[in-house]
């Protein structure tokens, strides 16, 4: 029987948001996601709500477009 390729390989993972740690997935997106499927679950609000991952977005889009312009972006404006 021939042998799959994994769908991922270690040099195609993301370490510095997924790194592996004592044998498990840990990181920031392994918390939030694990927050939030807590919280589907019934479980207490996630780290980070929609809002904060919203004004988070926009802060985001507002430094990749100041970097691209050279120019000062306020938040609102990107």
């Amino acid at each position: 029987m021939r042998r799959q390729r994994p769908l991922l390989t270690s040099r195609e993972i993301d370490t510095q948001h997924w790194p592996v740690v004592n044998g498990r997935l840990d990181g920031d997106l392994a918390r939030q996601l694990g927050g939030l499927l807590a919280w589907l679950n019934g479980a207490d609000m996630p780290i980070a709500s929609g809002r904060d991952a919203l004004r988070s977005l926009e802060l985001t889009l507002a430094m990749m477009q100041s970097a691209q312009s050279g120019e000062i972006v306020r938040l609102g404006q990107a």
